[in-house]
């Protein structure tokens, strides 16, 4: 399935969500206020989206992470509660927007100057993952994918095309990789672009594989103190980098020369969790060893010209350089 028709398949999906939920706060209003409202001629359908379900209660109140309320509450006017949460919720939202100043506000005013780009963010933080990452988080999901927005778009001048979440951007990379770990955190919010100017990314990796599909930006590797540490902020496993003869990799640095014409696809996103068991880390720590990740990541979708990547050099040079 093509990105766009799943795209348009994910934002039905949460139309259909919401206009359940709306048909079904009308009966029970409707059914509080004395109003007859028949039997239906078939069961409302569950959740066009079953591995996502909406709770009936915990979904956040907007205002106060962590503070759940109930879409759904046993009273004697359902429907009117139901109501009043989801009106909460937005206002929450607004207010949050309100507080807004510098480059997040600069970002969001940017994304709703444009329809079909302010669509697709509403969409993005109105799925079950994005509110169940806020209720767990707060509004730091919403405002880390501004920053990005901002640094990517606004400052860096590329294209933007679409957000989606992060689980939507684990089910696009499994189409063409299977038995992969899922790169991207599932709750963060994923911003796709096309290059339009120019732009350098880079990538850990090891002599002789200048190419691959994840990039991060320089600042990133060199804000990082040691070998270790950069592979626990990009999620890296010891065995995916290592030489014939056994030795460790990720002892190398390569860059992505983007000119800006290139007619290709780029996801910014935040890097998954990974645990890695890697026999050497195994071997080494007795146990597998949890990667946090955390960073932003960018995800090459497409295929850029090969003479577009190049080996920067050893990671200890790069390192020093910062320094």
């Amino acid at each position: 399935m093509g990105r766009k028709k799943r795209r348009k398949r994910a934002d039905r999906e949460r139309a259909s969500e919401r206009d359940n939920a709306d048909d079904e706060a009308e009966r029970d209003a409707d059914s509080a206020l004395g109003t007859p409202m028949g039997m239906p001629d078939a069961p409302i359908p569950d959740s066009p989206m079953p591995d996502s379900p909406m709770p009936d209660a915990g979904v956040p109140d907007m205002g106060m992470p962590g503070a759940p309320i109930q879409r759904h509450p046993q009273s004697e006017e359902p429907g009117q509660a139901s109501l009043d949460g989801e009106a909460g919720e937005r206002s929450s939202l607004e207010s949050l927007y309100d507080s807004l100043d510098g480059s997040r506000l600069e970002a969001l005013d940017q994304i709703r100057a444009d329809d079909e780009l302010w669509a697709s963010w509403q969409s993005t933080i109105e799925s079950d993952v994005i509110q169940r990452e806020i209720e767990a988080n707060g509004w730091g999901v919403i405002e880390d994918a501004l920053d990005r927005y901002h640094r990517n778009i606004v400052q860096q001048g590329h294209e933007p095309v679409a957000f989606m979440t992060g689980d939507e951007a684990n089910e696009w990379y499994f189409e063409t990789n299977e038995d992969a770990d899922a790169p991207h955190k599932p709750g963060c919010i994923a911003l796709e672009f096309k290059p339009s100017d120019a732009d350098q990314l880079y990538r850990m990796t090891k002599e002789g594989k200048e190419r691959g599909p994840f990039f991060a930006r320089l600042e990133t590797i060199q804000s990082q103190s040691s070998r270790e540490d950069i592979l626990n902020a990009l999620g890296l496993k010891e065995e995916w980098s290592k030489y014939e003869d056994g030795e460790p990799g990720y002892d190398m640095v390569a860059k992505l020369t983007i000119t800006g014409d290139e007619n290709t696809s780029i996801l910014s996103t935040i890097i998954a969790p990974m645990e890695d068991d890697s026999p050497a880390v195994v071997e080494r720590e007795t146990a597998p060893v949890e990667r946090p990740g955390g960073e932003e990541q960018f995800w090459l979708t497409d295929f850029f010209p090969k003479d577009s990547f190049n080996m920067v050099g050893p990671l200890s040079e790069v390192q020093n350089e910062n320094q």
